[in-house]
């Protein structure tokens, strides 16, 4: 067949085309068709962060009507967790689900725990779930109405505080209030909330710096009081208890989250696209419900907002931390 120059023209105008189209071709679609999203999480089966992903991926399945699983990855204070979804491919399908300790464990283990993932290039924040509050409780036997008293006593008498461990949040908290109300305490480090609970219930310790979420059922029942919380505005779970800016402790202002991120790399379309499916999980009242029976508040929010609240977070606990000298025992 005689081929015209006219016919080539056209032939090579509609292969152009056709490559044109292939070089703008949008990423893959999230989800990936017949693959699961999974959920990563840097603590054991059970825990808060992973009660936290169940809820999560619960609700999110429904929306995506798409498995969503949940992988345990302890170890490393969460690091495991962060360098195994940081390693993974950057197509939105493994997220991590992590509380704030992300950005405060870097500052508090060697640099090569956990994988030496980097949390800050590393990773793509995506949405941030919600956020909570710590708390110092103590036994309402010690006859500390407030932290003004605990303040007032620490000058008298000895006092200690327990916390999760060194270099946790509740340490940090410990030691803003340390610094702030210029008193002694002896800090106690427990491996958990839950040993150090059950210390302060047995008088060991004067004062438990603590999550909500683990104390809540001890306030309830009246075993345990909270006598200030870290947030700058009183928590609305807990709306009788007074800020411990409010007591005169204004450097103690601080708040906790937990937040989903991506591989970084991931394309921006698909980073947008999880956030947005997340944001349709955390609008639903029983979610709002089930993070609030964890002591935790509904926020979302868009990458940015969350890019940016991690960075400012990074960079005050880089701070902390060097100022009081923490580290892993």
């Amino acid at each position: 067949m005689r081929m015209t120059f006219a016919w080539l023209c056209r032939l090579g105008l509609a292969a152009l085309l056709g490559l044109g189209v292939a070089q703008a071709a949008p990423v893959q679609d999230w989800p990936a068709p017949g693959k699961p999203v999974m959920l990563v999480v840097g603590n054991a089966a059970g825990g808060g962060t992973d009660v936290i992903a169940r809820v999560l991926a619960e609700r999110l399945q429904g929306v995506l009507q798409r498995p969503v699983v949940v992988e345990n990855k302890p170890g490393a204070s969460g690091m495991l967790a962060a360098a195994l979804t940081a390693r993974s491919p950057a197509d939105g399908q493994t997220l991590l689900v992590t509380p704030i300790t992300l950005v405060t464990t870097p500052h508090v283990l060697p640099k090569a725990a956990g994988g030496a993932v980097d949390v800050m290039t590393d990773l793509a924040p995506v949405v941030q779930l919600s956020r909570g509050t710590l708390l110092p409780v103590t036994r309402p036997a010690q006859g500390l109405r407030d932290a003004r008293a605990l303040a007032a006593r620490a000058k008298e008498q000895p006092v200690s505080y327990g916390t999760p461990g060194a270099g946790s949040p509740m340490h940090i908290a410990g030691e803003l209030f340390r610094q702030a109300a210029d008193v002694p305490l002896t800090h106690v480090p427990y491996k958990g909330v839950a040993p150090a609970l059950s210390d302060l219930l047995g008088d060991h310790v004067t004062v438990v710096f603590s999550d909500l979420a683990s104390a809540s059922s001890y306030l309830q029942s009246g075993q345990l009081v909270a006598i200030g919380v870290t947030q700058a505005q009183r928590s609305p779970l807990l709306p009788e208890v007074p800020t411990l800016a409010e007591q005169g402790f204004r450097d103690v202002a601080f708040e906790t989250w937990f937040g989903v991120f991506a591989p970084a790399g991931t394309p921006a379309a698909t980073v947008a696209k999880v956030g947005q499916a997340i944001n349709q999980v955390l609008a639903q009242p029983e979610t709002r419900r089930r993070f609030a029976a964890l002591g935790e508040v509904v926020v979302g929010g868009s990458p940015q907002d969350f890019a940016t609240r991690v960075r400012a977070d990074f960079d005050q606990f880089g701070r902390i931390v060097r100022a009081f000298g923490i580290s892993v025992d």
